[in-house]
Order: C-alpha cells, then structure tokens, then sequence
C-alpha cells in the first residue's frame, strides 16, 4: 500500500518511495470513492534512492480507469505533462510504470505517486503499487520500499 484510503479534504498527499532496481514494472491503483468535488492532480516522480534525493517528475505516456459501479475499463487516456486529474466518485484510475521511463543513466530507480489537493471537499482516495515482472525469479527479493 503505498497511501491508506484517505479523506483528502483540503491536503494533498504522497505514495511511499518504492524501487523499480529489482522490477521491470509497476502498476499504480488509485481506488476513489466518495467525491464531493473539486480535482486531484496527479502525478510520478522519480528519484535516485528510497528517501527521495534528487527528486524530479516522471513522464508517463497514459492512464486508464474503471467506474466501479459498471465494471467498464475506459479507453486509454494520454496523459500531458505528467499530469491527469482525479475528479469522478467510484473510479479506479491505473497507471502503468516501465522501469525504462525512469532515468536510468543518472542513477535514478525510485518512484512515487503525488495526490495534489482537491479543494475543501470531504474526497476519498487510495494508493497501491503492484510491482511485476521480477529481474531476478530465483532470488528472494529485496524491500522496494524504506
């Protein structure tokens, strides 16, 4: 879990650091339920350890949702600037990580989602990270997270 179901009402707020050194993949769930208005804006960043050194955004090409009262994935959606907005009750918003988008050649392997805040409205909201396709099958992996 990489933020607990929260009332995000006048805050915004941060997914954990996690590591992509022993993973190709990562998929961000961002469950919302109720939502009394306003938008979230969300974002990646990435940096070059667990404690955030270095820290800069992450660009990433597209997200996809699923309204959990129909169970209907929408199309995929291209995100702009790093940036899409959380804003409709009872979605599920995914974002798809490849460990390549990072910048590997400056030594960066560590991301993190960002909630921005959506106003004075009572809005809940989650975080999870699914880390997928191991690099190393046989060896027991290392924490992702500090």
């Amino acid at each position: 879990v990489a933020a607990v179901p929260l009332d995000i009402t006048g805050a915004g707020f941060d997914g954990v650091w996690c590591s992509l050194r022993d993973w190709n993949r990562a998929t961000i769930i961002l469950p919302a339920g109720a939502w009394a208005g306003g938008t979230s804006a969300f974002t990646v960043e990435q940096a070059s350890d667990l404690a955030g050194t270095g820290a800069k955004s992450l660009d990433f090409d597209w997200q996809q949702y699923v309204s959990l009262t129909s169970d209907v994935a929408s199309a995929l959606n291209a995100v702009t600037s790093a940036t899409f907005t959380i804003g409709t009750a009872n979605r599920c918003y995914v974002v798809d990580i490849v460990s390549d988008i990072l910048d590997l050649t400056g030594g960066f392997h560590a991301f993190r989602g960002r909630c921005a805040t959506p106003g004075a409205n009572a809005d809940l909201l989650a975080m999870l990270y699914v880390l997928r396709d191991g690099r190393f099958q046989g060896d027991a992996a290392r924490t992702a997270i500090a």
